[in-house]
Formats: C-alpha cells, structure tokens, sequence
C-alpha cells in the first residue's frame, strides 16, 4: 500500500524525537574495541589490521567533531544510527508488498524494539550497530529500486557506493549484495542478452567507483594516505590479523540453539513462515530479501573457523532489522471497511490490551505461589502456550481481514510485551550501561580538574582498578583511547604504564618517574600493611582521594 505524503511527515517528525530521545537516554563506550576505533578516529591512525572499519570510524569523528564533547557526539551517534534504523525498518515493513499496512509498520518497530540489543549496548558505538544501519539503508535503496524500474540505474549507483562504504563499514557485510540478483534475475527471466545485464550493473560498479573516491579523499584529508582504504597491503594486514590458526579459544556454538531460537524466538519464526507464506505470491526480487538473513547466518557459523571465540550476539546486529521487516508480512491484514467493523476493531485491540495485561498479573501470582523466578516461568509455560496458539491460528486460517487476525495480534502483542518492557525498564528506569559507564570511567570523573595529561606525562593506573572495582582496564591501550576520549586529549600508548601486581606497585612507585598514578582502595592498604605508604606521600607532591576513599591521585 502507498505510503502518504503526510504520513511520510509523520515518519520524519517521529524519526527526529526519537534521535533526541535515544541520545539523552544513551549509555557510553565501555569495550575494548569501540574504544580503540574512538582514539584512531580522534588522533588520526592509519591501522592497517583495521582497515575495514574506517567508515565506521570518520562518520563516529563527524559527530564528535561537530558536538561540544566526545560523549555527547557519541550518544548523538548512537541515537542517529538507531533511530534511523528504526524509520527504515518502518517504512521498509509498511510498503513491502502491495498488501502491507501500518500495521505491519508498527509490528516491525515492536519487534525491533524488543531486541536486547538496545539496553545491552546502549549509547555502545559498536560497528556491527554502524553496519546494520547501513544494512538498513541498503535494503531501502534496493526497495526504491524495486517500486520505480525507471529509476533502477540510479538505484543500482548507489548501492554501488553504499557497497563499498559497508565494506569499509565492516566486511561482514558484503552478503548483502546478494540482493542484486533479484534485479539480475528479472532480467535473465526477460531473455535478456549478455549485453542488457552489462548495461545493467554498469552503474553498480560507477557506483563502487564513487564510493572509492569518497574514501581516497577521506583518507588524504584524515590520514594523509590517499589510497589507505584500497593498499593491497591494508587487505594483507586485514586478512593477517584474523589469521589465529587452528585453534578455539572458546568452543563453537549453534547460533540456532542459543540465539535464533532462544532470544530471537518470535521474530525468528514468524520470519521464516512469511517467507513460506508469499513464496507463490511475492516476486522473485521480493523473495530474495529473505535470502539475505539465512546466509549470513550460514557464513557466521562457518566463521568460527576463522573468529574462534564462538558465538558474539553483535555480529548478526546487521541482519536484525530486516527479521524484524519481514516477519509481520506472515500476517494477511486488511483494515475494517465500515464504522461499525471499526468501532468492533477497536474495542477488540482494547480487549486484547487488557487481556494481555490480566494475565502478566496472574503468571506473576502464579510466580509468586510456586516460588518460581517469573522470567524462566515465561519461557518454561506461558510463551510456549501462547506460541503453539499463534502457530495454530497461522497455520490454519486462510481467510483474510481483522477480523481473522485479532487472535494473532493478541498472541504477538502478549509475546512482545514482556521483551519491550523489559528494554523500556532497563534503557529508561534503570539504565544498566549509562550506570555501568559511569563505573568505568569514574576515576577520570572524579579527578577531571586534578588528572591533566601533557607532553612527555607519564600516568600509572593500578590494574586492581579494574579487578576489584571494575574501573578502567587492564589493557594500556583501552587507557589511551579512554583518557583521549573522556578528556578530548591526544595523548599515546606512551604516556601510560599499567601496574599489573600489587607485589612491585611501591618500587614501580618510588623508582620510576610517574607525573601522575591512579590507585585503588586496596592498593592503599596494601601500601600502609608494608609501611610504604608514608614513602610514597613524601615522593609525591599531591595525594587525593574521593569521599568513599576507593580512588586515590597521586600527583607528582
């Protein structure tokens, strides 16, 4: 079904709130790795090993760039790529086939919404977040090119450039230029010569083309190396790096079994019985959409070979908004014709909401009777009810309209219900990532108008930190890309020294020449139990110390 200008406006508009929205409610960077691709971005390196995540990395800069601070252009960052995807995967899901609706538009937002991924990496900049955006914005593009023939060229041009800037992106990505066939395809079944299908993807390499200029400017202006991004030498790099051997450091898992069919259960499934459902209705360049999840999939779990930490959620971030666009086109909906089938629609939504809602308090009761924790009591009984119920009404009803849908919209709405307020409860109420971030970063918090880094400044940071208050890291280099990012410093691996063992922490102090030094609560006391404490006052010119006596400055 077309989608309205006015409802377009709409899209803009609740596109634009909900960027404001994620970005005040955001968490902050707390991995290794989201770190490490801040400092590169904000001290300009070339990393070779690294190569394929330098899109990623200068549009993370734009925004810090632009923004008063590198948190604030990080939670702005983040809430841009998610509510943008989150209007994709609206828009995408609502004009699919000429049979979706709003509701299929909405359905696919609540399904999104109902990933873990927003409160277990909120305001987190993760690549693979970057990535599904992109995705996203790929799938779109592909759309457009679906609905308008006349302007496929102009479609295929930019999925040329959007190729090469996924690629840069991250490499994972390419599977989803399988996509293309789906305009091969209705070429081929056209009779077309070898000639048409030239002229076909012509642009599409035009458009790598472009998308390789953007990057031999991107890299003059940043770097100072035009072809960084297209080096063989950065492929080399890239390939060595992930080059572990034949080795597990943690076993291979099925991605079916502890994902796919545990976290992602609803959605998972409704995905694959829509693709079964329009196999004869949907054209082939529709169909192909489908493709695009399973293989990457297929490629992920063939990939323990090559990443051998077995299963990582995020890398299959890039394929969760288009399960999340496919799986409501399994319900066949048409919306009420007459007053009085609306006013019986509405009052049937009403009644499911209050349905829904009667009977979280009754298995919360019934939680409560039998001592049973209420979470494993949804999963053990009450989703596997209500998902054999939505199979059967699927399954069996053939007849279209509302009328017919309103037990599958009950069965979706109370399956999604515990999932989204759970994400609301832990991204809003209680923010798990913002309170974990401020954890981490709470040394250089507390001593921010103490803790100035300059010149040839040497900072020791005690590794007990880390392991008794779960501060900072045990990683020098984390240190670095923490240090440049809270403070919007440029300083290098060089001007941090990581103390790794109580045993060596009063010679390392008194013997070397640290500026400054971070210590923990029992460093201290490990100290005044050797009666070095009083050595190290006299050594260091300022000692400081929050109220809760945790942290300690020492300053030269």
């Amino acid at each position: 079904m077309h989608i309205s200008r006015h409802e377009k406006w709409v899209v803009i508009i609740v596109f634009g709130l909900l960027w404001v929205a994620f970005a005040l409610l955001a968490g902050g960077p707390i991995f290794s790795d989201e770190m490490m691709y801040i400092d590169l971005g904000l001290r300009n390196i070339a990393e070779p090993s690294y190569g394929n995540r330098y899109f990623h990395i200068y549009l993370q800069k734009l925004f810090i760039s632009i923004f008063p601070t590198p948190l604030a252009g990080i939670r702005i960052f983040w809430g841009f790529l998610i509510s943008l995807t989150t209007a994709l995967v609206y828009l995408n899901a609502r004009e699919l086939t000429r049979k979706s609706t709003i509701l299929h538009g909405l359905l696919a937002i609540a399904f999104f919404f109902s990933y873990p991924l927003l409160t277990e990496y909120s305001g987190e900049p993760a690549v693979d977040i970057t990535a599904m955006a992109m995705i996203t914005l790929y799938l779109t593009i592909y759309l457009w090119g679906v609905k308008n023939p006349e302007k496929q060229k102009q479609a295929l041009f930019i999925l040329g450039v959007l190729a090469f800037l996924c690629l840069k992106t991250k490499e994972t990505t390419v599977f989803v230029n399988v996509l293309l066939f789906g305009y091969f395809k209705e070429r081929i079944k056209g009779k077309s010569t070898y000639k048409d299908l030239l002229d076909l993807i012509r642009p599409f390499l035009f458009g790598i083309a472009a998308g390789i200029g953007i990057f031999i400017v991107l890299d003059t202006i940043f770097l100072g190396k035009p072809f960084f991004a297209i080096a063989p030498s950065t492929f080399n790099a890239i390939f060595t790096h992930y080059d572990f051997g034949p080795v597990f450091f943690l076993g291979p898992s099925s991605w079916y079994k502890i994902y796919l069919l545990d976290e992602l259960l609803l959605p998972f499934l409704l995905f694959l019985l829509s693709g079964v459902k329009l196999q004869r209705t949907a054209e082939d360049n529709i169909r192909i959409i489908w493709i695009y999840p399973l293989l990457f999939l297929a490629f992920l779990s063939w990939n323990m070979f090559k990443i051998p930490w077995g299963f990582i959620e995020r890398f299959y971030f890039p394929a969760l908004p288009v399960i999340a666009i496919l799986a409501p086109q399994v319900l066949r909906f048409k919306w009420p014709q007459k007053k009085r089938d609306w006013i019986w629609f509405i009052g049937s939504l009403v009644l499911s909401a209050a349905g829904i809602l009667i009977l979280r308090s009754y298995w919360l009761e019934i939680a409560r009777n039998y001592s049973f924790e209420y979470t494993r009591l949804l999963d053990a009984i009450y989703y596997p009810i209500l998902i054999s119920i939505l199979l059967v009404a699927l399954i069996w009803e053939k007849r279209t309209g509302w009328k017919h849908t309103i037990v599958q919209l009950f069965c979706i709405g109370a399956l999604l219900f515990s999932p989204l307020l759970m994400n609301y409860k832990y991204f809003v109420t209680f923010p798990k990532i913002k309170e974990r971030y401020e954890i981490v970063f709470y040394p250089f918090e507390v001593f921010k108008n103490k803790l100035e880094i300059v010149g040839d400044d040497w900072l020791y940071v005690s590794g007990d930190l880390k392991t008794s208050q779960d501060m900072l890291s045990k990683d020098p280099n984390d240190i670095t890309g923490m240090y440049n990012f809270f403070f919007d410093a440029r300083i290098s691996r060089e001007n941090v020294f990581l103390g790794y063992g109580q045993k060596e922490l009063g010679s390392e102090l008194m013997n070397r020449d640290f500026s400054h030094a971070l210590l923990s609560e029992d460093d201290v006391r490990q100290l005044k139990n050797t009666e070095l404490w009083s050595s190290v006052n006299e050594r260091y010119n300022y000692v400081y110390s929050d109220k809760s006596k945790m942290v300690y400055l020492l300053i030269f």
